[in-house]
């Protein structure tokens, strides 16, 4: 997906060892949040962060 938007991968966003589980699944989830600017683009800071490990790229998603 990176590849095919040109998005560089910062780092890889991790599960937390000693996350919770779900219900059901045996994959852990993760436990924590980050904070991001309230300007109106969440959605595409969310969606950068989850892609390339860094809201920095969220305009390129835009």
């Amino acid at each position: 997906l990176c590849e095919i938007l040109k998005l560089k991968v910062i780092i890889a966003a991790r599960i937390l060892p000693g996350s919770p589980t779900t219900p059901l699944s045996d994959e852990t989830v993760p436990n924590s949040t980050l904070d991001i600017p309230c300007d109106g683009n969440c959605l595409f800071y969310a969606l950068s962060y989850l892609i390339t490990g860094s809201i920095l790229l969220h305009y390129e998603l835009r």
